[in-house]
């Protein structure tokens, strides 16, 4: 399956669930689907690779512990623009955290 999502009223392939993009922020409108599981179980690696706390991520980002956690657990998601700071922070693509690619690295 893969995703759609409709930005200014065009649909576009995501990865392998539907997705809605509304006010910068990607909700899944299928269920959680793996998507959201991809993002919270590489920002789990990174944050231990990196010596962060949950808590420490979410002063970081700005929000609850408990929303850190469920983000994590792949039960939320995150608005595009923390998207970006984590991807910053980390030194990683967006694409990576989203599962779009294997890759690391920025392709500026």
């Amino acid at each position: 399956m893969e995703i759609r999502s409709y930005i200014l009223g065009a649909p576009f392939v995501f990865g392998t669930c539907y997705v809605i993009l509304y006010r910068g922020i990607l909700y899944p409108s299928r269920g959680k689907g793996k998507k959201m599981e991809i993002l919270g179980a590489r920002l789990k690696i990174l944050r231990n690779e990196a010596g962060k706390t949950q808590q420490g991520m979410a002063d970081f980002l700005g929000c609850q512990v408990r929303h850190y956690q469920l983000i994590e657990a792949g039960g939320s998601n995150l608005p595009i623009p923390k998207l970006m700071k984590v991807a910053d922070y980390f030194g990683v693509s967006v694409d990576y955290l989203l599962g779009r690619t294997e890759n690391r690295e920025i392709n500026r």
